[in-house]
């Protein structure tokens, strides 16, 4: 125990430590999550443009 606690200083610097690194591991999942979303919704929308045709006066139209 008094490895670790040389090497972190203390315990609760430890518990702090791994709680920033768990909260940093939970918002890169959550934005790696959100990316997948708006993934998604941008293949539908591909999807669904395609299906509908060129614009009307838009640069496809030329």
């Amino acid at each position: 125990m008094s490895f670790k606690r040389e090497a972190a200083g203390s315990e609760c610097e430890m518990k702090a430590i791994i709680l920033n690194w768990a909260a940093a591991e939970t918002e890169e999942r959550a934005l790696l999550e959100s990316i997948t979303d708006i993934e998604i919704e941008i293949t539908a929308l591909t999807a669904e443009m395609r299906s509908e045709g060129p614009c009307k006066g838009g640069p496809s139209a030329a």
